[in-house]
């Protein structure tokens, strides 16, 4: 999904995920967070075009207000753009012209109402919220649960539907659910 002339280097946050993915996440949300300044001088001087959270958790739990402090922190890298997951799919949802977001989030209830509290913060309307049935792991998610998940919600109600988080197979889900053309 990436130019051929792109290079990808991570940095793990650290934290053990437990397999029943709500247990510990809040615990483990503020550890990536206090963590992050210090993840983004792992890289070491490397000459970064741009660095990115790849966890819209932690932008749903410092909410819209806090979205430029986790910025500030991956600035820490010396990159020459520092951007969030939730950052950049904002963006592209605005550039789209996307005003009313369905969302599909794995997430604990506490997490969900942080999910929503970012997207409204952000502007946006929020046409309908479903999760995937019987969650116990976020990575052990079944793609046709997604799929299912993305079915109960009103797609005529949104412009977009966001499907959150990491774990989740979202692929298949996006072929599965995209109107014929």
């Amino acid at each position: 999904l990436l130019p051929r002339d792109a290079a990808i280097y991570t940095a793990r946050l650290p934290g053990v995920v437990a397999r029943v993915t709500g247990r510990g996440l809040d615990s483990r949300i503020q550890g990536y967070l206090a963590a992050l300044p210090e993840v983004a001088l792992s890289f070491g001087g490397m000459p970064l075009d741009a660095i990115c959270l790849m966890h819209t958790g932690c932008s749903y739990v410092v909410g819209a207000e806090g979205e430029a402090g986790l910025r500030e922190a991956l600035g820490q890298a010396g990159a020459a753009h520092a951007f969030t997951a939730a950052g950049a799919v904002e963006a592209t949802l605005a550039a789209l012209g996307c005003r009313r977001l369905a969302l599909v989030l794995p997430y604990p209830e506490w997490l969900c109402e942080a999910a929503v509290a970012y997207w409204e913060g952000r502007g946006l309307t929020i046409a309908g919220v479903e999760k995937p049935r019987d969650v116990v792991s976020i990575y052990e998610i079944t793609p046709e649960s997604v799929i299912e998940a993305t079915h109960r919600l009103d797609l005529d109600a949104a412009d977009a539907v966001l499907l959150s988080g990491t774990g989740p197979p979202t692929l298949r889900t996006l072929a599965a659910s995209a109107p014929p053309s």
